[in-house]
């Protein structure tokens, strides 16, 4: 299995196969230095030449900062922004029709929220089932994580950063419409919060109602549900690294 990591030195990024890098190439010129931080990355499954990086500020207020989602077509030689998201945390792409991409945008820069674009990315536009859900959240745009389904591109779990508690919003068609499930009991607002379906359909593994939530630095930990959100256990009181995924 090839894994695939992204890491930043000295204006380069690298991609990290198991136990070797190798240079990928440079994005534009001193675009990425100290000021910058890197989260979200994804690779078209229907065309691993084409890659996708979401660059944020290291810090918000950072001056001289070209934030925004970068895309390369040639395996990473070079990039080009092609949206200047103020602080996008991660990308995907739909396995099925690389067209279709999501977006979360937060911590902060005045683009928070999370996005659709069926023109792979030359377009941008948040959903208003997001954004009628989100409204009665204070600071409410503020997202952190967007993950689909593994069975279905438009089922998508989105959390928030750090604006609110452990709300999920959760859509069934890409944004249009959308459900706000209540706070995990115990878990506050505080870091960023991530979600993904604990699911492999391959392997029949989990389902569309399986879930894990993680909190960051400082946060209880680890929880599980079967019943999508209905009911959670917690499965571990060590949470992810601040930033993590």
């Amino acid at each position: 299995m090839l894994r695939i990591g992204i890491a930043y030195e000295s204006n380069r990024y690298v991609s990290q196969p198991d136990t070797h890098a190798r240079h990928v190439g440079k994005c534009e010129p001193d675009q990425f230095r100290k000021r910058h931080l890197t989260q979200g990355m994804a690779v078209d499954p229907g065309n691993p030449d084409v890659l996708y990086l979401c660059v944020c500020a290291n810090s918000c207020g950072s001056g001289g900062v070209s934030t925004g989602i970068y895309k390369s077509t040639d395996g990473g030689s070079a990039w080009k922004n092609m949206h200047g998201f103020g602080a996008p945390n991660h990308i995907r792409v739909d396995p099925t029709n690389s067209n279709n991409l999501y977006v979360s945008d937060g911590v902060c820069g005045g683009t928070n929220g999370f996005f659709t674009s069926t023109d792979e990315g030359a377009t941008w536009a948040r959903p208003g089932g997001f954004d009628s859900v989100t409204a009665i959240l204070p600071t409410s745009r503020d997202a952190y994580i967007c993950s689909p389904d593994p069975a279905d591109f438009k089922h998508i779990l989105i959390t928030s950063h750090q604006c609110c508690n452990s709300e999920i919003i959760e859509s069934f068609d890409g944004g249009k419409h959308c459900i706000l499930h209540p706070s995990i009991q115990g878990v506050g607002a505080g870091g960023g919060f991530n979600v993904f379906f604990l699911s492999n359909p391959a392997l029949g593994i989990g389902d569309s109602r399986t879930w894990i939530f993680m909190t960051q630095d400082g946060g209880p930990g680890w929880y599980h549900t079967t019943n999508s959100g209905a009911s959670w256990t917690q499965v571990t009181a060590h949470p992810m690294m601040h930033g993590g995924n």
